[in-house]
């Protein structure tokens, strides 16, 4: 039997300004283990994995983090935004217990 469920990753596309700022979140709980990936990376990471339909359906924050006062907008695709959400589906060989 073949179950699948959808599966969302997200991603971080960083020019150096945004480098400098996560650099300096080094010692927050949340940011200490963040890693920063390009979206065709992360893709293809995804492909090896035997996800299927990937795509980058979502992305936002399209200013430096910092200077961030109001929530930001989201919109489809990628390639402007700092973050980005790839929706994908895995097929498993094994249902869910």
């Amino acid at each position: 039997m073949t179950g699948g469920r959808r599966q969302k990753r997200c991603c971080l596309r960083l020019n150096e300004s945004l480098t400098k700022f996560f650099e300096s979140k080094k010692k927050s709980k949340f940011y200490r283990q963040a890693k920063s990936h390009p979206v065709g990376q992360v893709l293809k990471w995804l492909e090896d994995l035997s996800y299927a339909g990937l795509k980058p359906s979502c992305q936002t924050i399209f200013q430096d983090p910092a200077t961030v006062k109001v929530p930001q907008p989201v919109n489809e695709g990628h390639g402007q935004g700092v973050f980005v959400v790839i929706a994908g589906k895995k097929s498993c060989a094994v249902p869910p217990c």
